[in-house]
């Protein structure tokens, strides 16, 4: 490797083809003709590890820039490892499995009908075994008349019970039932259910859009367009749907009403605090800021202070100054 050369081009790991078996003489081999070399420039010269063993995870040798690299992996030292050569396959065609797991002549009691039943129980896990990557195709018939398709499709004739143990795709179907309920005929993926029908099963996207119409807001929060709505929606917690009808509370209460300030709308609520402080403010005469009342009152005689009022709201209090409208006859007098 050489590195700090005034010629960038001599800079980078090469190959050498002759030492004199000293580490500052070497001939290198360079694939194109870097150019007049750099005379007197400091240059650092490192030799280039090729073979090596380590326990540290990762690469911390660089690769070359100008030649093709070749990575050697494998176990650890005194580590066991398996070899495979070549997967082993098997095929059986319309194979009769007959009484597998229960031994040879002596505990199998073949023919039973002699020599009675077997020794060992049938064990139909034993009638096939695959190891390791080594495969089995086979379709067989056991004595209990369980037909099988490999390991992942089986048919119990005595019970009409079919299993599958892998993922499976049904198209092109008049129905699909069960024991119990109803035949489906359809998985369907109509938001709005229109049919109301007793033998389709809404998908999950059906289910939620659905939901969302009857709601007025979808999976994410946002309003639903009017028009698409099915039915009239419902008050959301958050106040984002306005209404659309008086609200019947059914004679009941609204509690815990905020109450409002002096930069309310006058289209809003207000609680009963915020009324009874009102009312509490303007209930009474004496607290009221301006007000005149006035009453039909006769002066008797100039020779007493004597005068009739009539149609008075209230009583007059002691020391109360009383005014003539339209004239100035009473004005200034204190009762």
């Amino acid at each position: 490797r050489i590195n700090n050369n005034g010629i960038s081009l001599y800079n980078g790991y090469w190959p050498t083809t002759n030492s004199t078996g000293s580490s500052n003489s070497l001939t290198l081999t360079y694939q194109f003709n870097p150019g007049i070399y750099s005379v007197g420039t400091t240059y650092i010269m490192t030799n280039e590890v090729t073979s090596a063993t380590s326990s540290i995870l990762g690469i911390t040798k660089p690769f070359s820039q100008i030649s093709a690299s070749t990575l050697r992996a494998g176990y650890a030292a005194d580590t066991s490892g398996q070899i495979t050569v070549r997967i082993s396959t098997c095929r059986a065609t319309g194979h009769d499995f007959l009484d597998i797991g229960t031994g040879g002549f002596d505990t199998t009691n073949y023919p039973n009908q002699i020599y009675g039943n077997p020794a060992l129980p049938a064990d139909a896990s034993r009638q096939v075994r695959e190891e390791t990557v080594g495969r089995v195709f086979h379709v067989s018939t056991d004595e209990n008349g369980i037909f099988r398709v490999g390991r992942f499709f089986q048919v119990d004739q005595g019970t009409g019970t079919v299993t599958f143990a892998a993922s499976i795709a049904l198209s092109n179907l008049d129905g699909l039932g069960f024991k119990r309920g109803v035949v489906v005929s359809e998985f369907s993926t109509d938001s709005t259910m229109t049919e109301n029908a007793t033998d389709i099963v809404p998908t999950q996207s059906a289910i939620r859009g659905f939901i969302d119409l009857r709601l007025g807001l979808d999976y994410g929060g946002n309003p639903i367009g009017t028009t698409q709505l099915i039915g009239p929606g419902y008050m959301a917690l958050s106040g984002v749907l306005a209404m659309k009808g008086n609200l019947n509370l059914g004679n009941n209460y609204i509690s815990n009403v905020n109450m409002p300030t002096t930069s309310t709308s006058p289209s809003d609520g207000a609680n009963r605090g915020y009324v009874d402080t009102n009312i509490s403010n303007i209930n009474s005469l004496f607290k009221l800021k301006d007000i005149n009342v006035q009453a039909t009152a006769t002066f008797v005689s100039g020779s007493s202070a004597t005068i009739i009022v009539s149609n008075l709201i209230g009583s007059f209090v002691a020391g109360q100054s009383l005014s003539y409208v339209g004239g100035s006859n009473f004005s200034g007098l204190t009762v």
